[in-house]
């Protein structure tokens, strides 16, 4: 998937007891957030193909929002090169003891600060290679 318009779908399963909502981040290879979905719900096991850009999309789950690097919607993948002629990205599903109390136009640095002390397992529960932006 290189810089393609729309978000793939994903699932995700075995998660820690006393999960209440998730935050996914979708980071490259140098650990640039591209894009996070915040205040997932904690029976949600899955996000849908194509959440349109912006907040109020029924696509989203409720109560959550998305943010990129750029702006509140999805920033696809793009086709850069580092040294080895690949750039690699890298799913992270973190679930936590309770939503986060964010604005719609939070920072990585916002979103990982709110994190600290409410993830129920020791570490994301998923960290998985996604969208490869070879050549």
């Amino acid at each position: 998937m290189n810089n393609a318009a729309v978000n793939p779908p994903i699932e995700w399963s075995n998660v820690p007891p006393g999960t209440n909502a998730f935050v996914l981040m979708l980071y490259d290879h140098v650990d640039t957030l591209m894009w996070a979905v915040v205040n997932i719900p904690g029976d949600v096991r899955s996000l849908p193909e194509a959440i349109p850009n912006g907040n109020q999309s029924s696509k989203l789950p409720a109560g959550a929002f998305h943010r990129s690097f750029r702006s509140n919607g999805w920033i696809g993948p793009a086709a850069r090169l580092n040294p080895e002629g690949r750039w690699t990205y890298y799913w992270k599903l973190f679930p936590l003891d309770r939503k986060l109390n964010l604005p719609e136009d939070a920072s990585r640095e916002d979103i990982l600060a709110a994190m600290e002390g409410h993830l129920t397992g020791n570490k994301a529960v998923m960290i998985t290679p996604c969208c490869d932006g070879s050549k």
